[in-house]
């Protein structure tokens, strides 16, 4: 089954780091990688949320996901959806990026008769995907929940990025306490 896109919910934190473009020699590379950070560092904080059809509701709970998460319908059964969301400003060129995804709400409706729970969030990797202007980071990761009445209602995701900006972001996209 293909990745589900997450959509990013309110406004993202950015914060710009001091960054000098630098180019590195690492012990053990190879003569032909050119190791290079970009002019540029960005640390990127938010939340997403992503929507799940194929997972029924169990039967008798009003379930206030708006919208909705996903719930599991049985303790035994383990399911896994792959999630991607497209984060951050516009780059030039992304060189590096460390990425992490947890979930930023889960749901218990059944605890006491529930004998099995989980809630794990499992391969997040990123890659870039172009723009008309540029290209944007997106996070691609896994979820896995289990038990009935267990689910989600979103993600966090943080992550610290180098490489060249494509310009420099707006004042408000910025996280600041500026008098």
């Amino acid at each position: 089954m293909p990745p589900t896109d997450a959509v990013t919910q309110g406004k993202e934190h950015l914060i710009l780091l001091p960054s000098a473009d630098w180019s590195p020699t690492l012990p053990n590379t190879p003569s032909s990688v050119t190791f290079r950070t970009g002019a540029n560092a960005v640390a990127i904080s938010g939340y997403a949320i992503g929507t799940v059809d194929e997972v029924p509701q169990p039967e008798g709970l009003a379930l206030p996901l708006d919208p909705p998460g996903a719930v599991s319908t049985q303790d035994d059964v383990v399911h896994t959806w792959t999630f991607q969301i497209t984060v951050g400003p516009e780059w030039r060129n992304v060189f590096q990026a460390s990425p992490s995804v947890s979930l930023g709400g889960v749901i218990s409706w059944d605890s006491d008769d529930v004998d099995h729970s989980r809630w794990v969030v499992r391969n997040c990797s990123w890659d870039t995907v172009q723009t008309l202007s540029g290209e944007r980071i997106r996070l691609t990761f896994s979820v896995e929940v289990q038990g009935a009445g267990n689910g989600f209602i979103n993600f966090a995701y943080q992550l610290l990025a180098t490489g060249d900006l494509w310009g420099l972001p707006d004042f408000d996209a910025l996280s600041t306490d500026f008098p």
